[in-house]
């Protein structure tokens, strides 16, 4: 069995296989967990850039560079809105410590809202018009939300489980897992983890709403299971400050997953959450990428992780 830091040099490894080698030493998803806990972590730096907006609404960027191109672009995508960016990179990154570190450093501000997002992306309108439908609702909606989300963006989620190795539900489950942008193979490499591990076979899919509702169909009709659709906070969303002052990230999750595990937990809290019309262009990867190898070294592991922690909610079909 590989030590520590021969498990940290395949971590680091550019060769699949021996990122599958890592994985394949592990005995349980919490080994997988303690080692994710033990590695190395960066100490990010926050880059402020305020007295841009209105001071109720601030905004937190993890990024690679905060005087680089993606954050350069992202200030002059956002002209009026006050930033914090969140440096850190190297082997120590890590994206929910990252935001973590943003939301303290953003809750000292005391805003109204925050708004977390990724340097890779950029508005399809300017954001006084995302600030207005959100103050139109404030001023409207009896129950005030506590979450926005892109409406135009992939605004739901689901889980799915496969049940069975029949023809017609591995393609199905291979489908939706290429849809949530999984790389070709790796749908089968997560469900051979899946079944050593002896945790639900868990893939969650971004799907838009209307999708996701043939998608339902589909996925009882071959015997594929789901839990209710939750929003995605990701790749934009807005909270009221008080949210994040009790939920964060989890930490646990290494720049892969973190995202879909805070919106189940939002979702289990029963946030009151509303799609708006943001609308933004983004880079999918733009700082780590989105190759086999970047799927390997975090998304499989985020993956076995989120399947252990939904396995109490699954609602298994008969």
């Amino acid at each position: 069995m590989p030590d520590g830091e021969s498990r940290e040099a395949l971590f680091r490894s550019q060769n699949p296989e021996d990122l599958v080698s890592l994985y394949q030493s592990f005995h349980s998803v919490a080994d997988i967990r303690n080692f994710l806990c033990s590695r190395p972590k960066g100490k990010p730096t926050v880059v402020p850039h305020l007295g841009r907006g209105k001071p109720d609404c601030v905004a937190v960027v993890p990024t690679a560079d905060a005087s680089g191109p993606l954050a350069s672009e992202f200030l002059r995508s956002f002209p009026h809105l006050d930033i914090l960016f969140v440096e850190s990179r190297g082997w120590g990154f890590n994206f929910a410590h990252s935001m973590n570190v943003g939301i303290s450093a953003a809750l000292e501000l005391d805003p109204k809202w925050i708004v977390l997002t990724n340097d890779d992306l950029s508005p399809q309108s300017p954001w006084s018009e995302w600030r207005a439908e959100m103050d139109k609702r404030e001023g409207t909606e009896w129950i005030k939300p506590t979450i926005y989300c892109d409406r135009k963006m992939l605004s739901s989620s689901w889980i799915l489980t496969l049940l069975n190795e029949d023809t017609i539900s591995w393609k199905l489950g291979h489908r939706l897992s290429q849809r949530s942008g999984e790389k070709e193979g790796t749908y089968n490499v997560f469900l051979t983890f899946a079944r050593k591990l002896g945790v639900p076979p868990v893939l969650p899919v971004k799907t838009e709403p209307l999708r996701g509702v043939s998608d339902h169909f589909l996925a009882k009709r071959f015997r594929v299971t789901t839990v209710p659709t939750f929003l995605s906070v990701q790749p934009i969303s807005i909270y009221r400050s008080s949210v994040l002052e009790n939920t964060r990230f989890d930490e646990r999750y290494t720049n892969a997953l973190e995202d879909t595990d805070l919106s189940l937990r939002l979702a289990q809290e029963k946030h009151p959450g509303r799609l708006v019309r943001i609308g933004v262009n983004t880079r999918m990867g733009g700082s780590l990428g989105t190759s086999r190898i970047r799927w390997l070294r975090y998304n499989l592991p985020g993956n076995l992780l989120f399947a252990e922690k939904v396995r109490s909610v699954i609602e298994v079909s008969n």
